[in-house]
């Protein structure tokens, strides 16, 4: 009888254990689930943004010109050289809002889209680039972003191929949101072009204080 006994003891912890290792095996597989929608759906967005503004640029407006406006959107329809300006004639797009669980800290200021002009990239353009940036991400998306573009793995050097740029959180989102021109950043343009992946024209990075950034790239000259 008591064989019996200690033999149903183990048969309750056997059952428990197992419990807990399947249980933990969802919640991993449902947690890689959302990091890969959630890595991709960024990605996905860039190139949208990337589309509107060569959609924009070819209504003949330079480059340079394109602005980020989105405080004034009733007004957007009236500039041609809005990026979110989604008249016929232009196709520009509305204001994409991220998905709140990408960013380290919930609620940050910086949780948002950027668009930066002036910003050197390695072995990317000859002189500079006008580039779309999301900033304060967490780290599992960051190495999940590259790990989807570029194959990059833990062995990869730089690590998960994220690289780190010259500049802080604070460069890369001290810009206004409102207007870019061609002096917008002055003497503080960023200056990645041996920092970055070499020839990563879209990617995952470090910026100088450690705080994890995407860009992708809307014009090269």
């Amino acid at each position: 009888m008591k064989a019996f006994w200690v033999i149903g003891l183990i048969a309750v912890a056997l059952i428990a254990f197992l419990a807990k290792v399947f249980s933990g095996g969802a919640s991993d597989d449902s947690y890689d689930k959302t990091l890969k929608l959630t890595s991709s759906s960024i990605v996905n967005d860039g190139s949208t943004l990337v589309r509107a503004f060569s959609n924009v640029m070819a209504t003949n407006n330079s480059p340079l010109a394109i602005n980020f406006d989105t405080t004034t959107l009733a007004q957007n329809n009236g500039s041609t050289a809005n990026l979110f300006n989604t008249s016929t004639n232009v196709n520009g797009i509305n204001p994409i809002e991220p998905d709140p669980s990408s960013f380290a800290t919930s609620g940050a200021a910086t949780n948002k889209w950027y668009m930066q002009d002036n910003v050197k990239l390695n072995n990317v353009g000859v002189n500079s680039n006008i580039v779309f940036v999301l900033p304060g991400l967490k780290q599992d998306v960051c190495r999940e972003i590259n790990r989807q573009l570029k194959g990059s793995t833990s062995s990869s050097t730089p690590a998960y191929g994220i690289a780190t740029s010259s500049g802080s959180l604070a460069d890369w989102t001290s810009f206004s949101s409102t207007s870019k021109t061609s002096t917008a950043l002055g003497a503080t343009a960023i200056n990645d072009s041996t920092n970055l992946n070499a020839g990563w024209s879209t990617g995952c990075a470090q910026t100088s204080d450690g705080s994890y950034f995407f860009y992708t790239v809307a014009y090269s000259n």
